[in-house]
């Protein structure tokens, strides 16, 4: 699992964020004092969510239905924690394990 998680993870700094020597050219920009503060920033086209993978062709056409879609997953991922800590509060008050 972590390795799957670190894929996803790599995958997204490839392609969101942008590379160090674009930080650097922003970096020679500014002043001297100005330059501790800049860090690498998501690149301006990136959209949350879209890594460019859709093997089965899940990822909706419109943008608007893709945003539909990113946010009932979001809620779903919302709604599962509520629940996992539903049942962790249960096995705290009962002192009873669920499984």
């Amino acid at each position: 699992m972590l390795w799957g998680v670190a894929l996803v993870e790599g995958q997204t700094i490839l392609t969101a964020w942008e590379r160090p020597d674009e930080t650097e050219a922003r970096r020679s920009l500014v002043g001297k004092e100005e330059r501790q503060g800049i860090v690498a920033e998501l690149r301006d086209g990136y959209v949350n969510g879209d890594l460019g993978f859709d093997p089965l062709g899940l990822r909706p056409e419109g943008q608007e239905e893709f945003d539909t879609m990113r946010t009932k997953e979001l809620q779903n991922g919302r709604l599962a924690m509520l629940g996992v800590a539903g049942m962790v509060a249960q096995e705290l008050v009962t002192g009873q394990t669920l499984f």
